[in-house]
């Protein structure tokens, strides 16, 4: 039983941490995700709704991701807050609060040592590297899948003291909420196995004991496979994985093994932490990836020899080895070779297998009060340092230009960060009608990110300005492959087709478009104008009508309608409003 004094000190724990990230309350959506996950999504920006949960389900392509309690996360979020960032952010933090302070009492109660339980839940809360999943509201799947991992922890806490049906079917549940959340719970199951070994100490010994262990993860695996193999296809349909051939897997492997070691040293010591990191050819010398594969083989071969002694050496190693698989890179989706946030729940078996074995060495050689009070003023000094490190990483996190000016400082010439350069100077260029300009700087875009959708989008609208209608019709659907549910693409791809004649194609994407975002004033615009332009002057007023009836504040929709109710007919200076989106 966990005392009523542990439960206040969770509670405590958890305003602690929430008084950490607290200023992420008043920090703006991010220009880069945050838009793909939630204020251009058009899933989630209309709330939650029995149809837009049923569609979080059924739909694989959005942003590349599988993750239906993720979404319903981000809808439910709409609903209450609508599109002001800062409770989005508040949700964040209080999921990731809930997650440090369950942590604690879990441990305690599979361990019964409180203070190790409480600095391990500490130490991972307030840690520099969970800046990024706390404070960018497109990792919500970090803290969410967090939330339910710990919580799949405590239930099978229940059913391994006290084997059942009933508690068994709350460890699927919770491990399924886990999976729903993010992919990355994969390895779940493998966490649970490692916790039967320690601290629950379900070595029953024989060889029957050992089948049962494995026989009780066989459903879990089940799921994890299935949850997989979904959110594989979901990747696949927006062709998110690249680097995946047989000429780059040596590079997939060097980074692999790189990145576990500079994980650990970002671990130690959290300095220069990014938004975005560069494969640094220095780093892929044969001699630091010699290095670094001795490295872990020799921690391997130290912690399994001490898995009888010392046992959660062996499990926290282990545990920081396995969940971190998925996102390591020896299957390369994206072009990251590392990233904060993929630390967030291995970081739990590292905490734990430190925290652990120097409770054990000052068990050993420090019995004194005053190497006890020694050891306590320096837990306290390190969780201090850490909370203030935490909150001056924040502050790179307020707006995209802080974010962007972080991200630049410690990797400026990381593609994303030049191919963004190229884009925004095209924005500025097509706002100004420097089309020629703003042409070269999108063709710059796309050759450095060819996954660029945005780009492509806004290459073919001012090629449209240009007059070169086929090329435009190419870099749309470009862009209509990369993000085949981008209403916006779908109409301006639209418009391009009415003007090069081919009026039932045009008709077909306007429809595909108002299929998918029917309450957008900017797509009824696309589309009156194109119905304007074919002659089809009545129903081209409706579409006009229905623009303004969406957004009122629409003075050139406005004018547009007048025009053709007075006249009957479109006047002869009318222009398309065909984008450039706005800068990131």
């Amino acid at each position: 039983m966990i005392s009523r004094r542990s439960w206040a000190a969770a509670f405590c724990l958890a305003l602690g941490v929430v008084a950490v990230f607290l200023p992420a309350g008043g920090f703006s959506f991010l220009p880069f995700d945050d838009d793909v996950f939630v204020t251009e999504n058009p899933l989630v920006r209309d709330g939650l709704s029995w149809r837009a949960a049923a569609q979080a389900f059924v739909r694989i392509d959005q942003a590349a991701n599988w993750i239906p309690a993720t979404w319903l996360s981000h809808m439910a979020d709409v609903s209450l807050f609508g599109l002001r960032p800062g409770p989005h952010h508040l949700v964040n933090v209080a999921l990731h609060a809930a997650t440090a302070s369950l942590l604690a009492l879990v441990l305690l109660a599979m361990t019964g040592r409180a203070g190790r339980s409480f600095l391990v839940a500490v130490l991972f809360a307030v840690h520099p590297l969970r800046v990024e999943s706390v404070a960018w509201v497109a990792e919500r799947k970090d803290v969410l899948v967090a939330f339910f991992w710990v919580l799949a922890m405590a239930a099978w806490l229940r059913y391994a003291r006290r084997p059942g049906g009933g508690r068994y079917l709350l460890v699927v549940v919770a491990v399924l909420l886990a999976l729903l959340a993010k992919p990355m719970a994969v390895t779940l199951p493998v966490a649970l196995l490692l916790l039967d070994h320690w601290p629950l100490g379900r070595r029953l010994g024989g060889g029957i004991a050992a089948r049962r262990l494995l026989f009780e993860k066989i459903p879990l695996l089940a799921l994890a496979a299935g949850t997989s193999w979904i959110a594989w296809l979901a990747q696949r349909q927006a062709e998110a994985p690249f680097l995946m051939d047989s000429q780059h897997a040596p590079l997939r492997i060097a980074n692999a093994l790189l990145s576990y070691v500079r994980y650990l040293g970002k671990s130690a010591w959290p300095a220069g932490l990014s938004p975005f990191y560069t494969y640094h050819s220095a780093s892929l010398r044969s001699w630091t990836i010699a290095s670094a594969a001795l490295l872990l083989a020799v921690v391997t071969v130290i912690s399994l020899w001490m898995r009888r002694t010392r046992p959660w050496i062996a499990v926290g190693w282990t545990w920081y080895l396995v969940t971190l698989l998925p996102v390591i890179g020896f299957i390369q989706v994206g072009g990251q070779p590392m990233a904060d946030r993929y630390t967030y729940l291995p970081s739990i078996g590292l905490l734990v297998a430190c925290c652990w074995t120097a409770a054990d060495l000052l068990g050993r050689f420090g019995r004194s009060p005053g190497m006890i009070l020694i050891a306590e003023a320096a837990a306290v000094a390190v969780c201090i340092a850490l909370a203030a490190a935490t909150r001056t990483q924040l502050a790179h996190w307020r707006n995209g230009d802080s974010f962007f000016a972080r991200a630049r400082q410690i990797a400026p010439d990381h593609f994303i960060l030049r191919s963004l350069a190229d884009y925004n100077l095209g924005v500025i260029a097509a706002h100004e009608g420097r089309n020629d300009a703003a042409e070269t700087h999108f063709l710059a875009a796309v050759r450095e990110r060819p996954t660029f959708a945005d780009a492509w989008n806004n290459l073919g609208g001012v090629r449209v300005f240009l007059g070169r209608l086929v090329e435009a019709e190419h870099d749309l659907r470009e862009a209509l492959r990369l993000a085949p549910r981008d209403p916006k693409v779908h109409a301006n791809l639209g418009l391009v087709l009415g003007g090069l004649g081919r009026t039932a194609e045009a008709e077909a994407e306007f429809a595909a478009a108002i299929a998918l975002d029917a309450a957008s004033a900017f797509i009824r615009f696309q589309q009156g104008d194109f119905l304007a332009r074919s002659g089809r002057y009545a129903e081209a007023a409706a579409s006009f009508r229905e623009a303004v009836r969406l957004d009122p504040e629409d003075e050139e929709a406005r004018a547009r309608l007048a025009e053709l109710e007075q006249a009957g007919m479109l006047a002869p200076g009318g222009n398309s409003r065909f984008p450039v989106d706005g800068g990131k």
